[in-house]
């Protein structure tokens, strides 16, 4: 038994055997999300102004169509693209709620940033 994650798939627990090529999901903690536009998240690259390649984790609503324009909301705080598959209830808290945003039509990028000690932003 396991638990596997995604950005819109709570940990419930799995079943499979040693290769791990199917999983089986055998748990259904809250269905009562079922009805929410949860999005998708994945990684993308970019340069900052340095040439440093870093990654940002980009999320956009379920039913995201490129043809359209959202809003955007833009989330920096150091390094935050390894939660690109953390699953977060879309509840009201003190801090950005990714899946509340989300499945309420915007776009959020939260890009990586990195900075020299002592030096956190420069004047451009």
């Amino acid at each position: 038994m396991v638990t596997a994650t995604t950005f819109k798939d709570q940990p419930d627990i799995q079943i499979t055997d040693s290769t791990f090529r199917q999983m089986k999901k055998v748990t259904d903690a809250n269905p009562q999300q079922a009805g929410i536009l949860w999005g998708t998240g994945e990684l993308i690259k970019y340069r900052n102004d340095d040439g440093a390649e870093l990654q940002a984790a980009l999320y956009k609503p379920e039913n995201f169509d490129p043809k359209k324009k959202y809003p955007m909301m833009i989330y920096i705080y150091e390094r935050l693209s390894q939660n690109v598959n953390t699953f977060v209830r879309p509840t009201p808290g003190t801090s950005i709620n990714i899946a509340y945003y989300v499945s309420n039509g915007y776009i959020v990028l939260t890009p990586d940033i990195v900075y020299t000690t002592g030096i956190p932003a420069r004047a451009r």
